[in-house]
């Protein structure tokens, strides 16, 4: 509990370096963020991604969309569940969260990472069985556009 007691009580600004933007508040530092939430669930991140994603309803060979992917940790857990022959693609305003879970994604040929803002995604309708946000759309400011 002091970890969590410390990481709440400091300047998560600097830890995330918080910027706002006009598609809306963006995190920019992915190893600070990451740091963090390793902290916040006490050890158990990509156990929680992995249960996000069972409930997902995400199956074999399947399509998902990861809207605010941060560093990629839900989109790898989906990319277990889909397999080889699925496709995960994970979308965030913030081009050094791209960066970064490109880099962490390594050689996985069933998920990719793009630069993209929610309200205004360059995705064809219907191209994906699911479609997930977790921790994201309270940093969003025009929520309903996000929603049709």
């Amino acid at each position: 509990m002091l970890l969590v007691e410390q990481a709440l009580a400091s300047d998560h600004e600097h830890m995330f370096r918080i910027e706002q933007d006009p598609h809306g508040i963006l995190i920019t530092n992915p190893r600070g963020y990451s740091a963090f939430t390793n902290v916040f669930f006490g050890g158990r991140r990509r156990r929680h991604a992995a249960a996000l994603a069972a409930a997902s309803g995400v199956r074999p060979a399947g399509r998902a969309l990861d809207i605010a992917s941060g560093p990629g940790t839900l989109v790898f857990a989906l990319a277990d569940r889909v397999g080889a022959g699925g496709e995960v693609v994970g979308v965030d305003a913030a081009r050094e969260m791209v960066d970064y879970a490109t880099a962490r994604a390594g050689g996985r040929a069933n998920c990719r990472f793009d630069y993209g803002v929610a309200q205004s995604l360059e995705l064809p309708d219907a191209a994906f069985d699911v479609v997930t946000c977790t921790f994201g759309m309270h940093h969003i400011p025009r929520r309903t556009a996000v929603a049709r």
